[in-house]
C-alpha cells in the first residue's frame, strides 16, 4: 500500500505460482520498480496453505518424463462443474496473514534482499494440517504424532483446531504423492541441510541462502 493515498498493490512475489508446493526465489523486478517511485510502503505478506492440489497428478507425470495433456477447456468446465458439486475433494485451503511489514523504504536496501524478507514472512505463516502430517507419515513411515511434535519444535505452525472439522481423509496412497505432499513444510527443513545437501537446501528455499545467512524476520 502506498502510504500517500488508499492504493493496494497485490502480487505473487514470485512472479508466478509454485506447482510443487516448494516456494520460488522471489523477483525483484516490482520491488526495483516500487525503489523508483521513493516512497515508503506497508507490506503485508499472505500464504495460500492447500492440501490437495488439483495438479499435482499432472505434475508427477511430467516430472517423471511423460508428456503433459493437451489444454482442453471442455475438460476444464468438466472438472469445475464436479469440484463445484462435490463430486471432486481437493480438501481445504487456508489463507494466512503475516504481521505487516511497517515503513519499508524500497529505496534503502537491496531489492533481492527485501524480497526474501517479504517471503521469509509468508514462511512464517504456512499452517500444516493433519493431512499433510499423515501423509508425511505414510512416506517416511513415522508415526503421525512424532512428525507432528517435530514441526513444532521446528516452528512449524499448526492448522487452526477449530478448521479441523472438516478434515480432509482422502489419503494419498501413491508414494510420490506423499513425498510431494511433504513439500508443503519443505522450507522448514532447509535451514538443517546447507552443509551436507546444498542443492536442496536452496531450492526448498531460496530466501534463507541469501548471502549465506537465514533472513530473519521481526514477527
Amino acid at each position: 500500500m502506498i502510504t500517500q493515498s488508499p492504493t493496494f498493490i497485490e502480487v505473487f512475489i514470485e512472479g508466478k505460482r509454485s506447482r510443487h508446493r516448494t516456494f520460488l526465489a522471489p523477483k525483484t523486478g516490482f520491488l526495483r520498480c516500487l525503489a523508483e517511485s521513493n516512497c515508503n510502503y506497508i507490506v503485508l505478506p499472505m500464504t495460500i496453505n492447500y492440501e490437495d492440489l488439483p495438479d499435482q497428478t499432472s505434475l508427477l507425470n511430467e516430472a517423471n518424463g511423460n508428456r503433459g495433456g493437451e489444454m482442453s477447456l471442455s475438460a476444464l468446465m468438466n472438472w469445475s462443474i464436479q469440484a463445484f458439486s462435490g463430486r471432486i475433494n481437493v480438501g481445504r485451503i487456508f489463507i494466512s496473514v503475516s504481521n505487516a511489514i511497517n515503513g519499508l523504504n524500497m529505496n534503502s536496501k537491496d531489492p533481492q534482499y527485501l524480497g526474501c524478507c517479504i517471503q521469509n514472512h509468508q514462511q512464517r505463516r504456512i499452517v500444516v494440517s493433519e493431512f499433510h502430517v499423515r501423509a508425511a507419515s505414510l512416506a517416511i513411515n513415522v508415526p503421525p504424532k512424532l512428525i507432528s511434535d517435530a514441526l513444532s519444535s521446528i516452528g512449524c505452525c499448526h492448522w487452526p483446531e477449530w478448521r479441523d472439522k472438516g478434515q480432509f481423509n482422502q489419503m494419498p496412497t501413491d508414494l510420490a504423492v506423499q513425498w510431494s505432499v511433504m513439500l508443503h513444510f519443505g522450507h522448514a527443513l532447509a535451514p538443517y541441510l546447507p552443509k551436507s545437501h546444498s542443492r536442496w537446501a536452496s531450492w526448498l528455499s531460496p530466501s534463507n541462502l541469501v548471502f549465506g545467512t537465514k533472513v530473519q524476520s521481526n514477527e
